[in-house]
């Protein structure tokens, strides 16, 4: 909307009409008035297209909230969960490798065509 207004308030005020027999030259007064009313028509039109966009910009603020208390309420479902598991379980490098032993045992149970799912 990069337009350039006729008149600022200032400059509005400044306008000088050159008198005639019967007061103003109407011709004068009538192209003030058009442009007025060109000014105005596209202050209208701002207007209108700013309060347009304001109530995106709070519906979209809207929907962000509520996404956000969902966000923080599956943080602390997860957070409730992940308080049974202590840090000190001895993560260490045993642990590892008794998983990857696991994992290779699993790979050749798969290959022989046993599923080691279903192995009690």
């Amino acid at each position: 909307m990069a337009r350039t207004l006729h008149y600022s308030s200032k400059s509005l005020l400044d306008v000088q009409f050159t008198a005639d027999l019967k007061g103003y030259d109407a011709f004068q007064v009538d192209k003030v008035l058009d442009d007025v009313i060109d000014d105005l028509k596209y202050y209208e039109k701002y207007y209108d297209d700013s309060k347009n966009y304001i109530r995106q910009l709070e519906t979209e603020v809207q929907e962000l909230k509520e996404e956000k208390k969902r966000y923080e309420l599956e943080i602390g479902a997860l957070k409730n969960r992940l308080q049974g598991i202590k840090t000190s379980q001895n993560l260490n490098d045993s642990n590892i490798d008794l998983i990857r032993r696991i994992s290779k045992l699993e790979d050749a149970l798969y290959k022989k065509g046993v599923d080691p799912t279903t192995i009690k």
